[in-house]
């Protein structure tokens, strides 16, 4: 309503806005499961081996499949993002240091 539509002393009832409440979001972190081969506080060891465990997986397998995620989440969540980063670099230069497409032998 225009104020100049209303006539002298007349009061233009407020509006009432309902508010709708969202239902609050639940966030899920999650990180990889304990490894007992590695019980320490560092865990570089075990990032290192799960990147190459995935990618000894994807190669394989395929980069999306189902049987690589558990490492790819493994990794992705325990190692540093310079690190990962470093490793792509490396890999996409063919200068990782480390032969992921082959199977350790122990």
């Amino acid at each position: 309503v225009c104020s100049s539509d209303l006539a002298d002393g007349e009061a233009v009832a407020p509006q009432v806005v309902e508010q709708i409440e969202e239902p609050a979001r639940t966030v899920v972190v999650k990180t990889a499961d304990p490894d007992p081969h590695y019980p320490h506080q560092n865990q570089a060891k075990f990032c290192y081996s799960q990147y190459l465990a995935f990618w000894r997986c994807a190669n394989d397998n395929g980069e999306d499949s189902d049987v690589c995620a558990k490492y790819k989440q493994a990794y992705t969540s325990i190692c540093p993002d310079k690190w990962k980063e470093s490793w792509d670099e490396q890999r996409d230069a063919g200068t990782f240091p480390t032969p992921y497409r082959e199977k350790p032998s122990h």
